[in-house]
C-alpha cells in the first residue's frame, strides 16, 4: 500500500525542483530576492528527494536496477545533447563522442548518480557504519585535486550520506517524526534559519549543487569541510522539517508526487525551448511570477499518463535486450 505522505511530499519536492530551474534560467543567482528564494530551495529540495530515493533501496536485484537507471539515461542523454546542438546551431557539423555519456546533462546528473548510489549503497550497507562512512566520503570527495564536476563525481558522494540514510533511517523517520514534541515548531523556526542563511551568508551557490572540490571554490580544505558540514547539518534539519509539514498539504500533491519521474526528465526540455524561443526581459517580480506560473503548468501536464508512457517507451528499448541477456546469464547469488 503506498504512503500518501511520501507520494505528497515528492509530489511537493518536485515542484520545486522545476522552480527552481524555472528560476534559474529566467532570472539566475545574482538577483538577491532570487538568491534567497533558490538558496532556500536547494538547501532542502535534492538531498530530501535522494532521501527518499535512499527509502526503496533494496539490496536485491541490483543488476537490473542500474540497468533500469541506465535505459532512463542513455536515450535522455542523447536527446539532450540533440536538442543542446540543435540551438547551438552546431547540428550539422555535429559529431558523436562517446563521452558525451559520462557527463551528465544538466538534469541528468540525479539519474546518473543512482546509478552509483545504488553500487555504493550495496557495499557500504555491508559495513558496521554505512552512514558515518558515507559522511567522510562527502567531505573528503571536496578534497580531490581531480574537478568534482566531470562525471558528476562530486554530487554523488556529497548527496550520498542522504541516501544512505534513508535506506536505513527513512521509513522509521517517516513513521515517528510527527510524534516528537513541539515537532512542528523545529520545522518552521528550521526553515526560518535555512532562509536567513540564504539571506543574509555570501556564499558561492555551488556549495548547494555539492558540485565542485574545495579547491574549486577557492577554500582550504579543513574550511572547506567545516563548511560542507554545516551545509548537510542544515540541509539534514531541513529535510526533517519538510517531512513534518508536507504532512498538512498532502491533498493537492499526492498525484504530483505519483508521477515524479516523467516531470523530472521532461521538465527540462519544456525550460530549454521556452528560454531558447521567448524572451523574459522583465522584472526579478515578474518574472518569480511567471516562474511560478511555468512550474505549476509544467507539472500538471507532465504528470499526464501519455508522459508517463512515453518514458517508459524510450527506455524499454535498452531495458529490454539487456534484461534478456540478463536473465540468459542467470546470476545466482550475490551482486544481482
Amino acid at each position: 500500500m503506498r504512503n500518501l505522505h511520501i507520494d505528497a511530499t515528492k509530489g511537493i519536492l518536485i515542484f520545486l525542483v522545476v522552480l527552481g530551474h524555472y528560476l534559474e534560467r529566467l532570472i539566475g543567482w545574482n538577483e538577491p530576492l532570487n538568491q534567497v528564494i533558490l538558496g532556500s530551495i536547494y538547501f532542502v529540495h535534492m538531498p530530501a528527494f535522494i532521501f527518499i530515493s535512499g527509502m526503496f533501496f533494496k539490496e536485491e536485484k541490483i543488476l537490473e536496477k542500474l540497468i533500469y537507471f541506465l535505459s532512463l539515461y542513455l536515450p535522455f542523454q542523447f536527446l539532450f545533447q540533440l536538442l543542446d546542438a540543435f540551438y547551438s546551431g552546431s547540428l550539422w557539423n555535429w559529431s558523436f563522442h562517446l563521452v558525451w555519456f559520462a557527463k551528465p546533462y544538466w538534469v541528468l546528473w540525479y539519474l546518473f548518480s543512482m546509478v552509483a548510489w545504488t553500487v555504493l549503497a550495496f557495499f557500504l550497507k555491508k559495513t558496521a557504519y554505512p552512514v558515518l562512512f558515507s559522511i567522510v566520503l562527502a567531505l573528503l570527495v571536496g578534497c580531490s585535486p581531480i574537478n568534482n564536476y566531470s562525471y558528476s563525481m562530486g554530487r554523488i558522494f556529497v548527496f550520498l550520506p542522504f541516501f544512505i540514510a534513508g535506506s536505513i533511517y527513512g521509513k522509521t523517520i517517516f513513521q515517528y517524526i510527527l510524534q516528537l514534541p513541539y515537532a512542528k515548531l523545529f520545522a518552521v523556526i528550521t526553515l526560518l534559519i535555512i532562509t536567513a542563511v540564504a539571506a543574509i551568508s555570501h556564499y558561492s551557490y555551488y556549495w548547494l549543487f555539492g558540485s565542485l572540490s574545495y579547491f574549486q571554490l577557492h577554500v582550504d580544505l579543513w574550511q572547506g569541510m567545516l563548511i560542507r558540514s554545516v551545509i548537510m547539518l542544515l540541509s539534514t534539519m531541513g529535510v526533517l522539517s519538510l517531512f513534518v509539514l508536507t504532512q498538512n498539504f498532502k491533498r493537492p500533491w499526492i498525484g504530483l508526487g505519483q508521477k515524479t519521474l516523467p516531470v523530472y526528465i521532461l521538465h527540462g526540455f519544456i525550460i530549454i525551448v521556452l528560454t531558447h524561443q521567448l524572451s523574459f526581459k522583465y522584472s526579478v517580480e515578474i518574472n518569480i511570477f511567471i516562474s511560478l506560473v511555468l512550474a505549476i503548468v509544467t507539472c500538471m501536464v507532465l504528470q499526464l499518463q501519455l508522459f508517463e508512457r512515453l518514458i517508459g517507451l524510450i527506455s524499454f528499448f535498452i531495458y529490454r535486450p539487456f534484461i534478456k541477456l540478463l536473465e540468459l546469464l542467470k546470476p545466482k547469488k550475490g551482486f544481482n
